[in-house]
């Protein structure tokens, strides 16, 4: 970063301080031992005070500094292991975030419902920062993309899994890795993605029953500020996945991947109602003929071939 300022003043020091004081608690990651610039290490120091802002800057060779107790000091050291170069962007997020959430649209078809985490236009309120927002999003645009699924009824959502794919077709989707693969440090690093914090443990960011638990009633957790899966899940940073697909080359990227599986309960209430539907029609048709031997004849012959239309759909369905 390089700067020209007058001398002898701090009025034009203010708007920098400002830009530094509202990151949070940003890590300077030092080049590994064995590089040639290694000694190079810096201390930044960053004064927020009422009246004043100071950026001081010094080697590590030279006379170190004494700040305030109000100012907060972050050292790098080349000895120093790797850790996120920042602090859940939730809190105060910088530029664009992104969830990327693959779900399945067919038997062989998955797309991408890409969630903007930080909303169209920036407006604070539309900025997801605690679990009950961000999974509320997650509900919204996972039933926004299945409807494009035939019979999506008879699926529900079993598992989640979280994994490495690519986008091709302007948003279709490719599985290359799973069921546990994250960005690596080197992304993170590279402030392509974020979790917090890095490496995570343990692992999986989120357990399925606790994803599904808030996908299914995020409603109740509203008023909750609670954002620690928020900060856990992997985030793409900067540009979208959709905006990178390139014609010639994959598309990667980590996201979620919303499993699905036969609908138990409904195949279930199926399954009783035909059984109910079968003895109604049997004991109409006996009253009315008196003829009980064909009335339970017929509905035998109606439980028998409904079953196996229901068992056939369940096997369909579970592939």
């Amino acid at each position: 970063m390089f700067g020209d300022y007058k001398a002898g003043t701090t009025n034009d020091l203010a708007p920098l301080g400002y830009q530094l004081s509202s990151i949070n608690e940003r890590r300077l990651v030092e080049r590994p031992s064995g590089s040639s610039n290694h000694r190079d290490s810096v201390d930044i120091t960053v004064t927020s005070l009422k009246d004043s802002t100071t950026f001081q800057a010094s080697s590590a060779s030279s006379k170190q500094v004494n700040p305030p107790e109000q100012v907060q000091k972050v050292i790098a050291t080349p000895d120093s292991h790797f850790t996120v170069a920042y602090e859940e962007e939730a809190a105060n997020p910088i530029g664009h975030r992104f969830l990327e959430l693959c779900v399945n649209t067919s038997r062989l078809t998955i797309c991408l419902a890409e969630l903007n985490l930080n909303g169209s236009d920036y407006d604070a309120q539309k900025i997801v920062r605690t679990d009950a927002q961000l999974f509320r999003l997650i509900y919204e645009n996972y039933h926004r993309v299945r409807k494009l699924r035939r019979l999506a009824f008879l699926y529900t959502p079993v598992d989640i899994q979280f994994v490495r794919f690519s986008v091709f077709d302007g948003g279709h989707v490719g599985i290359y890795e799973g069921p546990m693969s994250l960005p690596p440090e080197s992304e993170v690093r590279k402030r392509n993605y974020h979790y917090y914090k890095c490496p995570l443990e343990p692992l999986p960011p989120i357990d399925h029953r606790t994803f599904f638990h808030y996908f299914w009633n995020h409603r109740r957790h509203q008023s909750s500020p609670s954002s620690i899966f928020i900060s856990r899940m992997p985030k793409k940073l900067g540009r979208s996945m959709r905006e990178q697909d390139m014609p010639d080359q994959l598309n990667l990227g980590w996201g979620v991947h919303i499993i699905e599986g036969p609908n138990k309960k409904l195949i279930s209430l199926l399954l009783f109602l035909i059984v109910l539907l079968s003895f109604i029609i049997s004991l109409v048709y006996s009253c009315a003929t008196h003829a009980d031997e064909s009335g339970f004849g017929i509905g035998q012959w109606i439980l028998a071939s409904l079953t196996v239309g229901v068992s056939a759909v369940y096997f369909h369905v579970s592939e």
